[in-house]
């Protein structure tokens, strides 16, 4: 496993997902102070996301609790962030604007998730 963080890695997101529904999901470990969901520039669904807690104990009680939880016919794989750079290369800041762009093309096209 990676070293600690407050800082969660998250993949294998069921189609759709939106990032209330996923900060809604996490934030039942305790509070959530970032969520943001890569989307996947060709299928333009959730690709990879990840979600930032005020406290430790929240991001490590997330991990127990929802690491291979199943949702949508899914079974969401969660694990502690990377420091700098996440798998595939990307940085949580890329996955942002990556999340802003896909974003802001599907709410000027067909209007809010």
């Amino acid at each position: 496993p990676r070293g600690k963080s407050k800082e969660l890695f998250v993949h294998h997101l069921p189609f759709n997902m939106t990032e209330e529904e996923l900060r809604g999901l996490f934030s039942q470990n305790g509070v959530v102070t970032r969520a943001s969901i890569a989307i996947h520039p060709l299928s333009g669904q959730p690709n990879y996301a990840f979600v930032k807690f005020k406290l430790q104990s929240a991001a490590d009680n997330a991990i127990m609790r929802l690491n291979k939880f199943p949702i949508r016919g899914k079974l969401l794989q969660v694990d502690y962030a990377k420091n700098k750079k996440q798998s595939r290369g990307r940085s949580e800041e890329e996955c942002q604007t990556t999340h802003r762009h896909r974003q802001g093309v599907r709410h000027a096209a067909s209007g809010p998730f």
